[in-house]
């Protein structure tokens, strides 16, 4: 009998061994084991959650970089463009007249 009770759960998709276990069990210890696999699935759930949570904070950080660095250069070549370029150098950039030892310029 034990045999084809096997037989008839492991054509419902059970295995053999599987529903040897489950019938060695007690209500306790079924209770016990279905609440340990709640607590589990619960623990990998929030693994997931978290990992993908990292993920995403990862990929905001790089994009603002990203975006920030555009910004940046951007502003440099805005700046290089309209820099005059064709204005008389100012007097602090002009270099200053070589002196002899005896004091004369050159």
């Amino acid at each position: 009998q034990i045999v084809s009770s096997g037989m008839a759960e492991a054509s419902e998709g059970v295995s053999a061994s599987e529903s040897s276990i489950a019938a060695g069990r007690t209500s306790a210890e079924t209770d016990e084991y279905e609440e340990l696999s709640h607590f589990h699935a619960k623990a990998r759930a929030r693994r997931k959650s978290r990992q993908k949570r990292i993920q995403y904070q990862f990929l905001f950080k790089a994009g603002a970089f990203v975006i920030m660095l555009a910004v940046v250069m951007i502003t440099k070549k805005i700046q290089q463009w309209y820099k005059p370029s064709s204005s008389p150098p100012s007097e602090e950039a002009l270099p200053r007249p070589a002196h002899h030892l005896d004091g004369s310029e050159l």
